[in-house]
């Protein structure tokens, strides 16, 4: 089965799976072995991973989702595996040049049983295999399963193993010559801000000689354009002939001249037909004058990039220099005169000739070479100035593919490293550049040239030859011609005759000669490096295979490698086994995971027939010291401890120190330090100004001690108790990384604070990471001291922003005093009458057990406070708060401040078992309590009224959420509000709004107040009242003999059976509408009321008298009805209601056992005399 995406073929024939590409003169293969999977290649959506989209099913075939394909498979053990293939075309061998093209290439994404194992880049331009992906006898999981050998992987970084190199090459030697013949076009200023450039770093190539080598060169930036002319009419500026500079024909530098200064002008004067110093619409060539603006920075015309001068409004351009004083525009461009132009409004700018930079070490050649079938066995190596790349050399020349085959595993380093003299000396023939010991052979017109110079021992090259071969890798003559003369920056020679003969006799200084070893030994280096696979080291190569370690991480397994390393060392002796081991370490930079080369050193030293013997040799070779008290150089020294307890010290350079066993005491001190505590209680640390350095503590509680730079620490599973002391940070740049093993999970992990210091602790605390000073002595976060990353070995990452959220300060069982930092804080206090003071930020106060107060600053947002058991106090901010009771929390109070704006919301959060049917809503002075359970817990709300007893609105509680989901507002709290008093005689006064007061016990005196109230008495003789206008006040005196004042608007008064003898005193009507309402309870009707007149009262009795209800004022003084102390409704349990007119039927006035004088009222009088002598007198009868 097959399938095609964007031009790469999958094809599955039941044993492997295969990718194509061909697309122009790209293309590759890559192969996956998977015979002795149980399964077919599977397709739909499963769950293999949350990273994944694999699954597994015995349905054939591809699933194309999107750009990729997803497959799934069985091993026999069961496992099961996932691949997602995706084209991607992105993958780029050579880094460190930004023009080199992609390669085609498929990212492969690889699960195991849902794990993900990794992504990797195939790149497809030769066939790549992958064996081995399940190996049928280890169920897929052995070493040599899975992923196959790390020389296949390897063998295709040769040209990215090479790049390191390529730098230095080109650096030295221009170091060594100090200087680079720069080139000139002439530049127009088009926005009037003066002349941009760039550098010539290799960003950007461009022909200037006309050779067909593209070169790197300083620039022009796109804002500003160059004066061009195309000359062949192809529509494109080819090369620098189409400039105007140097390179123009028939104006650059004549033979002998010493200076190219204003080159640009001159070339354009000779297109000045009529001499009048101006290049116009009146000379021919003006039409075909065009301004290049290179729009994208790569060195090639486009259309759009071309301007004609009318495009741009440009009537001129003058041929004259207006300034000729050199200037420099930084990134190595300088000016060496100025002219103008005109525009077509009148106005003018400025052009510049300029002298641009160059860099012939970065170059790209435009005419291509055939490669031959031979040359596809040797390293895809790119060559550098005017040398091919290596395949393209060898397809010139196979003599070089037979120079290579030569070096095989029977030499040695050196014997490697002296044979590639006469690789690069035949790479750098295929070159059609002539040296300058080429160019100035013995000759009619030119001496001959000698060079000597200070020549280490480097091989069998001299540094005639070595000069020769750098001059083509960097493209560039070391020497120029002038003068009859030879000169570099600060040097010249002039010929002297020896022996009958001419020639320049030249002497190289010493820091000359040194700067050219230099960029040889890099050359030399980089070639070696990129082909000793292939060479040399290819038995240790193929032994190094990818495999699965027990956490299923891909790791390379070093096994057969190290066991041949160990063979070599007893066979053939520690100097060819360590020389052996000085070119495998430079292999572990290019492996997917390291394997560390000082472990198999360590194991050598132990295994060595000779330890005195095998240490000379490391430390010659490798700069390996050892020691109780060592102490390294400038070099880059390795330095391993004893098991006591070590001193080292690394001194300057890059060094790696090992301590062992012991509480050793290691200082990497500068360059960039790898440095491993071992066993112990050890103190790492460098000096303030390295960088990049690697810090590992291993089993023990270590102290790490940072840089001003880049740091990375390792943590590991087992490692104790370790402290980081971060010092201050030496730029934006510096990233200081904490990197955790495998085991430290993020779900196992707290982030705690003592102090100053942030604890970060796995498990129960049986491994931790201190980061010292994490906070300053005011409590802020400091910068200096802080960890910008901390990556997991499950490819978590976190930032400084998830430490700090995650933060907790810890209290203890004791009474603490706790202040948070000037963050936000998560603390918990702990048991113990704690003081918890969040400051600023949005915090989250856990009191905990004991009697605590949690506090936040004034202007603290978003907080969460939570007392826990005890009765704790909660002092919120000014903004918006949220407080957290739960049942069994206890008697807890909440003081709220001036709310700082109006969408500040303040939320009290009830747990389960506290519902809103259970609370009772209680004032107590100006407080309000929230009672739950009888009382059992409680939140009281403090200064909840003013004290002018209104509403305080600035210490209100806006939301109240109960556990099933019903929430409050302030509203619901005024509604439900409930005063009580206690069991003595109280005196209640009522807040200005809606009153619900309880008076319980004892002779009380309630004062309702403003609003609408609800008054209950209670047991005792109680006085309730209300304000004159408040309205639909509800008044229930309860047992005992109470007095009951309405107002002037609606009252209701309560009487039930039993409540004694109250009085209802009724003031004036506020306005028509007003209804006084007289309920009485079950046992009190109509059939059993009398109602008599006592004076001006009017006395409902029931029961013989047991219970009445005096309406006071009933009649004026003049003995009328009293209309406003009237009740205008009585209404009794049954539903029988009377009015007023009902009580004036049925008054009946009584006299007294003596002798009674009674008078009438002014209506219809029922008069009973009783006993004794009475004298009646009748009122107006109606």
């Amino acid at each position: 089965m097959a399938s095609k995406i964007n031009g790469f073929n999958f094809e599955y024939d039941g044993s492997s799976i295969t990718l194509t590409y061909k697309h122009g003169e790209l293309g590759g293969k890559a192969t996956f072995d998977v015979e002795g999977a149980s399964a077919s290649v599977s397709h739909g959506r499963g769950s293999v991973g949350a990273s994944s989209d694999y699954a597994y099913s015995t349905d054939s075939g591809f699933v194309v989702s999107g750009q990729a394909v997803t497959l799934g498979l069985r091993t026999p053990s069961g496992a099961e595996i996932g691949l997602k293939l995706t084209p991607n075309g992105e993958f780029r061998p050579h880094p460190t040049d930004p023009f080199a093209p992609p390669i085609p290439s498929a990212q492969v994404d690889l699960t195991l049983d849902g794990k993900m194992l990794g992504s990797y880049d195939i790149p497809l331009y030769e066939d790549f295999t992958m064996d081995d992906l399940f190996d049928p006898e280890l169920g897929g999981l052995g070493s040599h399963g899975l992923l196959g050998d790390a020389y296949g992987f390897l063998r295709h970084r040769d040209r990215e193993i090479n790049d390191q190199y390529r730098d230095a090459t080109g650096e030295n030697f221009q170091d060594a010559k100090g200087w680079t013949r720069p080139v000139d076009p002439l530049v127009l200023d088009l926005d009037g801000d003066g002349i941009e450039t760039v550098a010539a770093n290799g960003r950007v190539l461009f022909d200037h000689e006309g050779n067909a080598v593209r070169e790197g060169t300083g620039w022009i930036s796109a804002d500003d354009g160059m004066l061009v002319l195309d000359r062949n009419g192809n529509g494109t500026i080819d090369d620098g002939s189409e400039l105007f500079g140097d390179h123009t024909p028939g104006a650059g530098l004549a033979p002998g001249q010493s200076s190219s200064r204003s080159a640009g002008l001159r070339a354009l004067a000779t297109l000045d037909q009529n001499g009048d110093g101006r290049v116009d619409e009146s000379d021919e060539a003006f039409a075909s004058l065009q301004v290049w603006r290179d729009l994208n920075q790569d060195g090639v015309s486009q259309a759009n990039e071309l301007f004609s001068l009318r495009d741009l409004g440009i009537r001129s351009i003058s041929v004259d220099a207006t300034s000729t004083q050199n200037q420099s525009l930084g990134n190595g461009n300088t000016v060496d005169s100025y002219g103008s132009f005109e525009r077509i409004d009148g106005t003018s700018g400025i052009t510049a000739d300029l002298l641009l930079a160059s860099n012939n070490f970065h170059r790209d050649f435009l005419e291509k070479v055939p490669l031959s079938d031979l040359s596809q066995r040797v390293a895809n190596l790119q060559g550098s100035g005017m040398v091919r790349d290596l395949r393209e050399a060898v397809s010139l020349n196979p003599g070089i593919f037979d120079l290579i085959s030569k070096i095989d595993s029977t030499y040695s380093r050196s014997q490697a490293l002296h044979a590639l003299d006469e690789v690069l000396l035949a790479w750098s023939s295929t070159s059609s550049m002539k040296s300058s010991l080429e160019y100035q052979q013995a000759g009619v017109d030119r001496p001959r040239l000698t060079v000597k110079g200070l020549l280490l021992d480097w091989g069998t090259a001299d540094i005639s030859q070595i000069l020769s071969i750098l001059e083509k890798f960097n493209g560039e003559l070391f020497f120029e011609v002038r003068d009859e003369g030879l000169f570099t920056k600060n040097r010249s020679w002039q010929p002297v005759k020896i022996d009958g003969e001419w020639r320049f006799d030249v002497d190289l200084s010493q820091p000359q000669t040194t700067h050219l070893l230099k960029s040889y030994e890099a050359l030399k280096m980089g070639l070696y490096t990129a082909i000793m696979l292939d060479t040399r080291l290819r038995d240790y190569a193929q032994d190094l295979r990818f495999g699965l370690n027990e956490d299923l991480e891909v790791v390379v397994d070093t096994g057969a490698a190290v066991k041949r390393l160990m063979d070599k060392l007893r066979v053939e002796g520690s100097a060819a086994a360590v020389e052996d081991l000085l070119d495998l370490r430079s292999l572990a930079a290019y492996m997917p995971l390291d394997w560390n080369w000082v472990d198999v050193l360590e194991e050598m030293g132990a295994r060595a027939p000779d330890a005195d013997e095998f240490t000379a040799v490391a430390n010659r070779l490798l700069g390996v010291l050892n020691g109780i008290a060592a102490v390294g150089g400038a070099a880059d020294d390795v330095i391993l401890g004893t098991s006591g307890d070590d001193v080292l010290d690394g001194g300057d350079g890059n060094d790696e120190i090992r301590g062992g066993a012991g509480n050793d005491l290691i200082e990497g001190g500068k360059g960039s330090n790898t440095l491993y505590g071992g066993a112990g209680n050890d103190t790492l640390s460098v000096h303030f100004g390295a960088d990049k350095n690697f810090l590992a503590g291993g089993a023990g509680d270590d102290v790490l001690i940072g840089s001003a730079k880049s740091d990375t620490y390792l943590f590991n599973k087992g490692d104790g108790h370790d402290t980081i002391v971060e010092t201050a940070q030496y730029s934006v740049i510096s990233i200081d990384t904490l990197v955790f093993g495998v085991g430290l999970r993020v779900q196992d992990l707290k982030v705690l604070r003592e102090g100053r210091d942030i604890l970060l602790v796995f498990g129960e605390g049986e491994d931790s990471v201190r980061l010292k000073d994490w906070l300053t002595e005011s409590l802020q976060e400091a910068r200096y001291a802080g960890i910008e990353r901390f990556l997991f070995a499950d490819g978590t990452e976190w930032s400084p922003e998830l430490i700090r959220a995650q933060v907790t300060t810890l209290g203890s069982d004791g009474d603490d005093v706790i202040d948070g930092w000037l963050g936000n804080d998560l603390i918990r206090g702990g048991a113990g009458n704690d003081l918890i003071d969040g400051g600023g930020g949005t915090n989250e106060l856990y009191g905990e057990a004991g009697n605590d107060t949690l506090k936040v600053h004034f202007l603290a947002d978003k907080n969460i406070l939570a007392g826990g058991v005890g009765n704790d106090t909660l002092i919120g901010s000014s903004k918006s708060d949220t407080y957290l009771f739960n049942k069994g929390d206890g008697h807890d109070t909440i003081v709220e401040t001036s709310q700082y704006a109006s969408d500040s919301v303040d939320t009290l959060v009830l747990g389960e078992g506290l519902s809103a049917t259970d609370v009772r809503v209680l004032r107590e002075g100006r407080d309000v309590v929230l009672s739950f359970g009888g009382g059992s817990d409680t939140v009281r709300l403090k200064d909840w009224l003013t004290s002018s007893l209104g509403e305080n609105t600035s210490a209100s509680i806006e939301k109240l959420v109960f556990a099933d989901g019903t929430q409050w507002t302030a509203a619901n709290i005024r509604a439900q509000l409930t005063t009580l008093g206690t069991s003595g005689d109280d005196k209640i006064v009522g807040w200005n709004g809606n009153d619900l007061i309880l008076g319980g016990e004892g002779d009380d005196v309630i004062e309702g107040g403003l609003g609408s109230n609800e008054l209950h008495g209670g047991a005792g003789n109680d006085t309730l009242s209300v304000a004159a206008t408040s309205d639909l006040n509800i008044l229930a005196g309860g047992i005992g003999n109470d007095t009951l004042i309405g107002s002037l608007k609606s009252d209701t008064y309560l009487f039930n059976k039993g409540d004694g003898h109250d009085t209802i005193v009724e003031t004036g009507q506020y306005a028509s509408d007003s209804i006084d309402t007289l309920v009485l309870g079950e046992g009190l009707s109509a059939t059993d009321v009398r109602v008599l007149r006592e004076g001006r009262d009017v006395v409902l009795s029931f029961a013989g008298g047991s219970d009445t209800v005096r309406l006071k004022d009933w009649l004026t003084s003049s003995l009328g009805e009293n209309t406003s102390a009237s009740i205008e409704k009585l209404v009794f349990a049954d539903g029988t209601q009377w009015t007023a007119a009902n009580i004036r039927a049925q008054l009946t006035t009584l006299g007294t056992s003596g002798d009674d004088k009674i008078v009438g009222w002014n209506g219809n009088d029922l008069i009973l005399g009783g006993e004794g002598t009475m004298s009646l007198r009748v009122g107006r009868c109606h």
